[in-house]
């Protein structure tokens, strides 16, 4: 006869229940492929907050850059209606940084350094105090650089005689965009990335330099 280990109903039940509690512990967790599929989701949920972030602030900078803009297309209107002409020293083809407190770094002069690393432009002593003859206060430039293969963009920059449509004394202001294809939204746009521009058409913006940046050249009023 063959002696079959004998249990308590007790015993039975405490098994039953340690066995229930193990099981329960076991289904509770995740598995390794779980937890990566959760990983992957919350890398890429980041991922798109970053992306959406960025973009906002992008949008921001440009936002300010086309309002500074479009102040001082007022105040040289303003300027040019009051004296017929537009403030001296306007260094013609050279160009004027419009604003203060620009980088002195990128060459070896000590005025203030504006436009783009590899067409460097001035800060011209006394420059603001002529427009503040007609504007009380002036618009303070976006401090942000653009930097694109290489090259820093920076600031707005008037120039008394641009070639536009032939025309060689054509006065112009000079800002820049990040992104491509960027809506300028002043009026008339000289088209093109360099010199003669020509303003046929109703295009949004000048085009684009490098890989991310778009030019806006906005025509103003000529002398006389």
């Amino acid at each position: 006869m063959i002696n079959l280990p004998s249990f308590s109903l007790k015993q039975y039940v405490l098994r039953k229940q340690e066995l229930a509690k193990h099981k329960n512990v076991k289904s509770s967790g995740f598995t390794i492929v779980e937890l990566l599929i959760v990983i992957v989701v919350i890398a890429i949920l980041a991922a798109l907050v970053i992306v959406t972030f960025n973009g906002m602030q992008q949008r921001a900078r440009n936002a300010q850059r086309i309002t500074v803009a479009k102040e001082y297309q007022k105040i040289f209107n303003l300027y040019l209606q009051s004296e017929n002409k537009y403030p001296p020293g306007s260094a013609g083809t050279t160009g004027v940084c419009l604003g203060e407190g620009y980088p002195t770094n990128w060459d070896a002069t000590p005025e203030g350094d504006c436009h783009a690393t590899n067409n460097i432009k001035h800060e011209v002593a006394g420059y603001g105090g002529e427009l503040r003859k007609v504007s009380s206060s002036l618009p303070d430039f976006n401090k942000t650089p653009i930097v694109d293969s290489g090259i820093t963009y920076l600031g707005i920059l008037f120039r008394a005689a641009d070639t536009i449509d032939s025309k060689a004394t054509t006065p112009t202001l000079r800002y820049f965009l990040e992104g491509v294809n960027q809506d300028c939204e002043l009026s008339p746009v000289a088209t093109g990335t360099s010199q003669p521009y020509v303003t046929t058409g109703n295009p949004k913006n000048s085009g684009t330099i490098g890989t991310s940046v778009t030019l806006c050249v906005i025509v103003l009023p000529e002398v006389g």
